[in-house]
């Protein structure tokens, strides 16, 4: 009977067990907690610690909620996330001031008004407005090849662009908060199973003891079964160490202020099917997928940015008309000009431009590429084995054998 609750059990810690987050587990009331390899290679050294904390049960892990935590489901977890997580409200700024470009973008350039005076005389004597030419001009440059409406769509393209950084941004932190949020489940879980092997193991102590004061067993033996109860200990100790850390790091994703955080998670992880092809899987995949999205717009951005560098290429018209006074003579004035283009002085910015959309459509390749393996990869994973329920079955068939012996 012990050998077989000790191959449940051990089959339960392999797949139920998360690696410990953190470095020895300090316990309130001097209980110091022996991390396993030392309990293995040294059993003495383990017995020892064990005797001298003056408890062999930690009184303090135990895996039921505390007063006053507010459980979340994962819809309103991910609600108070998506309101409240920090870095969700930087990533939303960076969007808002790229949008405040497109403003920018749709200007039109403003006239210039220019004063000139000619003939100014050394002396200032009655005739001083009457010696000198004044002409006042008003300038306007014209934009050519459509430079405004291009402008405009390449600061479009870039919000888009934003936008779809933003959603991949979103998408990657609110992954992370999922991942976050059943892993709290899961190491609570796992806890609870640690503390019911522990509790099996000291029913099993209890009987052994019963069997060594009768004399139908050595004193050897007895000894054996509480090296051994260490290890069940340490995995309770470990086990709480998980689930607490797990817990932090999850209020620390909620965002907002952290010592006001006293929420916890309401998952049960219950096994629940998910029916679909790959063929679908992949559809919705490529057509959903945050980071393509972006790598999509990022070339569209590229392409309107090309556009718009090869119409700079195209020089702007400047019109001016002014009135000239000259001697007390009154005339109108006016004037056209654009610069001559003898030197290329934009084939940087082309080349710039050139650069970034094969950037984009080699990102574009890539991510492609990431997502048919990542869905290849997914279409050859079996089901889940429920380790835990195998496990807290077995100890359950356990239990209920002891009792009918």
């Amino acid at each position: 009977m012990f050998e077989l609750f000790r191959a449940t059990t051990i089959r339960a810690r392999r797949r139920c067990r998360v690696v410990a987050l953190g470095g020895a587990l300090l316990i309130a009331g001097g209980t110091a907690a022996v991390p396993r390899a030392i309990a293995a290679q040294h059993p003495q050294v383990a017995v020892s610690a064990m005797m001298q904390s003056g408890s062999a049960a930690p009184q303090m892990l135990q895996a039921d909620e505390p007063q006053g935590q507010k459980a979340l489901n994962l819809a309103d977890a991910l609600s108070v996330f998506l309101n409240r997580n920090l870095l969700l409200v930087a990533a939303r700024f960076d969007l808002d001031s790229v949008r405040a470009e497109e403003l920018t973008a749709r200007l039109r350039p403003n006239p210039e008004l220019s004063l000139e005076a000619e003939g100014l005389p050394t002396d200032f004597d009655a005739s001083y407005f009457q010696e000198q030419e004044i002409v006042a001009a008003i300038t306007y440059v014209f934009e050519r090849a459509g430079k405004r409406g291009k402008r405009m769509q390449t600061a479009a393209a870039r919000t888009r662009v934003a936008e779809a950084q933003f959603e991949a941004a979103m998408w990657i932190l609110t992954n992370a908060f999922k991942r976050d949020f059943y892993l709290v489940a899961l190491t609570r879980n796992n806890l609870r199973l640690a503390q019911a092997n522990q509790e099996t193991f000291d029913e099993i102590l209890d009987n052994t003891r019963q069997l060594y004061e009768s004399g139908e067993i050595s004193g050897l033996d007895l000894r054996r079964l509480e090296v051994e109860k260490i290890s069940f200990d340490v995995d309770v100790a470990n086990a709480h160490i998980d689930y607490e850390l797990a817990l932090r790091n999850w209020r620390l994703q909620l965002g907002g202020d952290y010592h006001s955080n006293s929420f916890t998670v309401d998952e049960t992880l219950q096994h629940r099917d998910f029916p679909v092809s790959r063929a679908d899987l992949l559809q919705t995949a490529l057509a959903n997928r945050p980071d393509l999205q972006g790598a999509r717009a990022a070339g569209e951005a590229a392409d309107a940015d090309i556009r718009l560098q090869r119409a700079q290429r195209i020089p702007d018209l400047s019109l001016s008309l002014g009135y000239k006074w000259d001697f007390g003579v009154s005339q109108y004035t006016s004037s056209i000009g654009f610069s001559l283009p003898i030197f290329d002085r934009n084939q940087g910015e082309r080349a710039k431009a050139l650069i970034d959309k094969r950037r984009s459509d080699n990102l574009r390749r890539i991510l492609t590429n990431d997502i048919v393996g990542d869905v290849d990869k997914a279409s050859i994973i079996p089901e889940p084995s429920s380790a835990a329920l195998l496990a807290f079955g077995a100890l359950a068939a356990l239990r209920g054998l002891r009792r009918r012996g």
